[in-house]
């Protein structure tokens, strides 16, 4: 279904493959693949590991995952295997076709709630021996907005 509406707006499809090992053996078999497009969840191995592996192999490979899972856990595993795209199912076309296109420019596209999500998880914390000059002055400690927390930060080193 995917890849006929990607063929209608111009894309060539070079193979399609039922499964994760089958997606994985096709990438590697053939020298005219930009971008690679699979769900997360697939048979016999999962899009993450393919992306991991494609990128281990082929790093020039662009890997976009869909998926219909939400969370952030997700998402980080995605981006740790080196995805550069990570969609959720049911996107317009329109945000497939602009991550492909990232993609395949070597930029990258997050379309998911869970971005959200990891954003929100994500605190910057230094070693006590680094540098004054090289400590944000941002820390995300709770629902306040970053810039409250710069605003205080700054605040709290001029007194």
């Amino acid at each position: 279904m995917l890849a006929a509406a990607l063929a209608d707006e111009g894309y060539p499809i070079v193979a399609t493959a039922e499964d994760g090992q089958a997606t994985l053996e096709a990438a590697l078999a053939r020298d005219d693949i930009d971008v690679v497009v699979s769900d997360i969840r697939t048979p016999r191995l999962d899009g993450i590991e393919v992306c991991r592996r494609l990128q281990a192999e082929r790093p020039r490979i662009a890997v976009i995952l869909l998926t219909a899972y939400r969370d952030a856990r997700h998402l980080a595993d995605a981006l740790d295997a080196g995805a550069r795209g990570f969609l959720e199912a049911g996107v317009p076309l329109d945000a497939v076709l602009l991550a492909l296109d990232a993609a395949a420019a070597g930029g990258g596209s997050v379309q998911s709630p869970a971005a959200t999500q990891l954003a929100h998880a994500v605190t910057w914390r230094l070693p006590a021996d680094a540098p004054e000059a090289g400590r944000p002055r941002a820390v995300r400690r709770g629902p306040q907005p970053l810039r409250d927390q710069r605003d205080r930060g700054e605040a709290r080193d001029r007194a």
